[in-house]
């Protein structure tokens, strides 16, 4: 299912730690930001780096889906939900492996 996003082109703009994912589809444009966060090791010494969603602005890109008949309704959207979340996620790590 994950393939309805694919009608959608992406762009990634990087600013002072926050990556925004831009995706368009004729009139039709919604964002997903994640921040870089670093988190570390109090009792053992670590550092990782983690990428969170912070923000999502994707209202129209859910209407662009109904309108394409790819949500036929109420129930359609936690799904949507999802394959939004998993595909703006797969959208970043790709990115984050092209550095």
């Amino acid at each position: 299912m994950m393939e309805i996003m694919n009608i959608f082109s992406t762009d990634i703009v990087s600013e002072n730690g926050i990556i925004t994912i831009v995706y368009v589809y004729q009139g039709y444009s919604g964002t997903c930001e994640y921040e870089r966060c670093v988190i570390s090791g109090n009792i053992k010494k670590f550092k990782k780096e983690i990428y969170l969603l912070v923000k999502t602005d994707m209202e129209d890109i859910i209407e662009c889906l109904y309108q394409v008949g790819h949500i036929t309704g109420a129930e359609d959207l936690q799904k949507i939900n999802y394959i939004i979340k998993t595909h703006s996620r797969k959208v970043l790590d790709d990115y984050l492996k092209e550095l």
